[in-house]
């Protein structure tokens, strides 16, 4: 459409349009955005505490929309919590605070710029983002993600109240995130939008304007309510085509589309029953959180979920600033504007599916790679094909059908005779035990602490009853000190692969017992 109306400027009936960017779809964009940013933070672990683990990725894309706004909405009440926890506030600004959550009239927006508690507030908990951000990468992670979440309650407030300043101003923070996640389509969209929003004065009357920008006409309401207005291609997607497949239909009494159906004065947010199902979901986030501390001070970035540390070129937590340098860089016209989507920022979700193309590590999504193949394919022969060549060819004296030829351990013990009886070593014996062996005779389940996998080791039969040592070998990667096995640590893992995981003695392991082992990732 808006295509349409640039080459078409001498059309008297196009030269003064302006094209509307759905506020629902770019909304849906921008959950995927910050699903992407954050894949492999922890943010999954912390949502399966209260969805199941089924919905989560269609939710981190920002297709699941209810539930991703609903997850969203209240992980950002949960760091808001601990933030505020943390601030040292005086009496005056708490009972300042009692008195504005107390009060019964919802409708009331506090503004910072009219409200002089409100604004000394808005500065304090400003200054205590930004001590948060000085911790480390990961701790800037997290706060990076309440302010998109911000930007995400402010787009949900500037729709439905029809606030056309507020609209504006949070779609231009947006644009950074559209550029670092990769959503390019979405970023060039908006790069033009607002450009002819910019000029939307020049194309309208002074009375059409101010009915735009400030009566909220850019909006549709279907009814008088406070908060009710919705945008215009939500409407075409979830209000008109959904009366029209209603078995009551869609009437046309010459004045627009109506149903026939009545609602309830009440919002649907503020039933009872949600109220008490956000009251139990808060309650268990914030559980979560103190298990699994968002703020660490720590050097590395470290997914809070699993304990997964990043390498050099995961840059997830500098999504804002790598977005607007991608955006400086761009003085193209829109039909000549490109990107390069080895650009976007590279989140913790890259250090356990990615691979090198070029020299750049490039993040793969399977279900991504495999809807691809599926649309390609024509027959069921081309996916066979596609799955029975390998990237490169191998030759076959270093490698067979599953990997590089390895030697049989087992082949190794067929040379030892088995003692007939057990041997006595007296009683001043110190046993010396092979730690690396007990940890993988002795099998523990999945969401275990370090503690209960401690005192499970400790209670294990294979371990001898005495004064007992128990050594576990290190490999040196330094060339001049490494041996058969550094070099033996090199070879691709066939099964099994783990990257680098820092933990705790309450951490609570979130993978299973052989991935915890794989060899980790260089």
């Amino acid at each position: 459409m808006r295509d349409i109306v640039a080459t078409a400027p001498a059309d008297p009936g196009l030269n003064n349009v302006v094209v509307r960017l759905g506020g629902f779809h770019l909304l849906i964009s921008f959950l995927g955005s910050i699903g992407k940013i954050m894949s492999g933070s922890g943010l999954e672990e912390l949502w399966a505490t209260i969805y199941t683990e089924g919905s989560i990725p269609q939710m981190l894309l920002g297709k699941a929309y209810a539930r991703a706004v609903q997850a969203h909405l209240l992980t950002n009440l949960a760091l808001a919590k601990i933030i505020l926890d943390s601030m040292d506030l005086d009496d005056e600004l708490r009972n300042f605070l009692d008195d504005v959550l107390a009060d019964p009239d919802r409708t009331h927006v506090l503004d910072t710029l009219n409200e002089e508690s409100c604004g000394y507030f808005s500065n304090l908990f400003e200054q205590k983002l930004k001590e948060y951000e000085q911790r480390g990468p990961t701790a800037k992670l997290w706060i990076q993600y309440y302010r998109m979440t911000c930007l995400l309650k402010q787009f949900l407030e500037a729709e439905p109240t029809g606030n056309w300043t507020l609209h504006v101003t949070t779609i231009r923070k947006m644009l950074p995130f559209f550029h670092a996640s990769g959503h390019f389509i979405y970023a060039k969209s908006t790069h033009v939008y607002l450009q002819d929003v910019a000029l939307l004065e020049e194309k309208m009357t002074r009375m059409e304007f101010e009915k735009f920008t400030e009566l909220g006409f850019f909006i549709i309401r279907r009814r008088k309510k406070q908060f009710s207005g919705i945008s215009p291609d939500q409407t075409i997607e979830q209000t008109t085509m959904r009366l029209g497949k209603s078995h009551k239909g869609v009437t046309v009494p010459g004045r627009g589309i109506t149903d026939n159906e009545t609602s309830s004065e009440q919002h649907v947010d503020m039933r009872s029953a949600r109220i008490k199902r956000d009251n139990e979901d808060a309650e268990k986030l914030d559980s979560w959180f103190a298990a699994h501390q968002p703020f660490p001070n720590i050097l590395d970035i470290v997914s809070i979920g699993t304990g997964i540390v990043g390498d050099e070129t995961t840059n997830c937590h500098l999504a804002e600033e790598e977005g607007t340098k991608m955006m400086t860089k761009k003085n193209d016209t829109f039909g000549l504007l490109t990107f390069q989507r080895r650009k976007a920022v590279k989140p913790l979700s890259i250090i356990m599916a990615n691979q090198k193309v070029k020299d750049t590590v490039v993040p793969i999504d399977p279900m991504l790679l495999f809807h691809r193949m599926t649309i390609t394919q024509a027959t069921v022969a081309d996916l066979q094909s596609y799955l029975q060549y390998e990237l490169s060819p191998y030759p076959m004296y270093l490698f067979d059908e599953s990997g590089m030829r390895k030697g049989t351990k087992s082949s190794f013990y067929d040379a030892f005779w088995p003692l007939a009886s057990q041997p006595s070593f007296g009683q001043n014996c110190f046993n010396v035990f092979n730690g690396e062996f007990l940890l993988h005779k002795v099998k523990w389940k999945k969401d275990m602490s370090k503690t209960s996998v401690a005192n499970t080791l400790r209670i294990s039969r294979h371990c001898p009853v005495g004064k007992t040592a128990m050594i576990f070998y290190g490999f040196s990667s330094e060339s001049d000190n490494a041996g058969t096995k550094s070099t033996e640590r090199l070879r691709p893992p066939t099964r099994y692969t783990s990257p680098p995981i820092q933990f705790d003695i309450i951490t609570v392991i979130q993978m299973s017992q052989e991935n915890f082992f794989g060899k980790r990732q260089q």
